[in-house]
């Protein structure tokens, strides 16, 4: 009779939930700056840019700089962002027009173009509320208002050798512990009146431990 020869003991992988929940960082451009980044830091750390000088959960709803703590995970489906109330307008038209949108996962980059490519969840109209009579909405206006980053899912069938469409789409996913960020690449150096604070949002599905 064979012996008998006990595996290693392996540690249960938590069940997950899934939550649909952006991620969002704000932070400032600040003048003469070639790259401003976002979310590398969390609630609570020091920034000078921010309203307090220390970010609040108004600010970022990070819970540590750059990466999401075990087990949570994160898949990306869109992305925006936008300018807060009574930015001036050339600030603004400054980063619409010599600025570049970077979102690396790792060592990766997975979106890089024109900060104009990507769209506001806001319009420039409801941001900048000069003139009496000028609308505004709250909120997420339109739900086709971002930029989607997620790409149509494509298999294999050996039986026929084409690749064909399943209908589903494939965000970028966010491994935990995983780092990443938004750079916001200014060219020869933005030209800023004051600080500008800019928001980025990434939107998807958060996947954290059953409580």
């Amino acid at each position: 009779m064979g012996q008998y020869q006990a595996g290693q003991a392996v540690s249960p992988r938590p069940v997950l939930e899934l939550v649909k929940q952006p991620l969002y960082d704000r932070t400032g451009i600040i003048n003469a700056a070639t790259a401003t980044t976002f979310f590398a830091l969390p609630v609570g750390q020091a920034d000078a840019t921010s309203i307090t000088g220390n970010k609040s959960f108004s600010e970022t709803n990070m819970r540590r700089a750059g990466a999401l703590a075990t087990p949570q995970q994160f898949d990306i489906y869109a992305t925006s962002w936008k300018v807060p109330v009574n930015t001036p307008i050339a600030d603004w038209l400054d980063v619409v027009n010599r600025t570049n949108y970077n979102l690396e996962v790792g060592s990766k980059s997975y979106l890089r173009c024109r900060v104009a490519i990507i769209p506001g969840d806001t319009s420039l109209q409801s941001n900048q509320l000069a003139v009496a009579g000028d609308s505004t909405t709250n909120g997420w206006a339109i739900a086709t208002n971002v930029f989607d980053t997620s790409i149509p899912e494509e298999l294999f069938d050996p039986a026929t050798g084409r690749t064909f469409l399943t209908g589903r789409r494939v965000p970028i996913h966010l491994p935990s512990e995983q780092q990443f960020n938004v750079t916001l690449e200014s060219v020869g150096g933005a030209t800023m009146s004051a600080t500008a604070d800019l928001e980025i949002t990434l939107w998807g599905v958060l996947k954290r431990e059953v409580q």
